[in-house]
């Protein structure tokens, strides 16, 4: 999921220049490991200790403020807090560039208009997300369900651009749309294969068409140039 969420692409184009992003990189995962470190720490020594917890009570959150004093506890949480602020604003954020500047951006729309748009389409997303959430009493499950849609939709498009010289832009939304109706599909349907296999299988599958429908244009103008 971190070669295509929106995340690396913002900051990858937020860089100065490009021998920036590989250090860039390398350093936000050392920081991420260290911070993860933190996590897997307070949980071991919950375990040693033997900590009881209540029911739907954040085992991260009672150790530090087992092991810590108040000050730290807080701060621990204000870190968590800030961190989801900052994932849901730069989702938010970027739902709503792609809508108005991607898929919009052959309307010819001013600037202006564009702008308005744009913070229109983040209180619709903001909205309709908080909505969403009413039906879902786990925040783990429910990004992981997101996290699930965009791999299943993004993974082959995204590839695809990046390994062949000429995708067909026909062919991605293709591969989106099979993506997305198998991933709602298999919501429904048990198989014996992993529902995340068949739904990217039929990405795959929806991108090809796609590809051999653009090809097969192409070929057909060529002729009739030719001719």
């Amino acid at each position: 999921f971190t070669l295509i969420e929106q995340d690396m692409g913002q900051r990858c184009f937020a860089a100065k220049n490009s021998r920036i992003i590989p250090f860039a990189a390398i350093t936000a995962g050392i920081s991420l490991f260290i911070c993860s470190s933190v996590s897997i720490y307070f949980g071991i020594l919950a375990k040693r200790y033997n900590l009881q917890f209540s029911d739907g009570a954040s085992i991260l959150l009672e150790s530090v403020k087992t092991f810590t004093n108040p000050l730290a506890t807080t701060l621990f949480m204000g870190a968590i807090f800030m961190a989801v602020i900052s994932t849901a604003d730069s989702i938010l954020c970027a739902i709503s560039s792609n809508l108005s500047y991607d898929f919009l951006s052959s309307k010819k729309i001013k600037t202006n208009k564009q702008l308005r748009l744009s913070r229109l389409l983040t209180l619709a997303t903001g909205l309709l997300s908080l909505a969403i959430g009413f039906f879902f009493n786990n925040v783990v499950g429910m990004l992981i369900l997101s996290y699930e849609l965009s791999v299943c939709t993004l993974f082959i498009p995204i590839i695809a651009a990046i390994l062949m010289k000429k995708p067909s832009k026909l062919a991605a939304f293709l591969s989106i749309i099979a993506g997305g109706l198998g991933f709602i599909t298999f919501r429904f349907i048990s198989t014996p294969i992993p529902k995340e296999l068949l739904t990217i299988s039929l990405s795959f599958l929806g991108f090809i068409v796609g590809q051999k429908i653009t090809n097969k244009s192409v070929i057909t103008k060529e002729v009739v140039n030719e001719d």
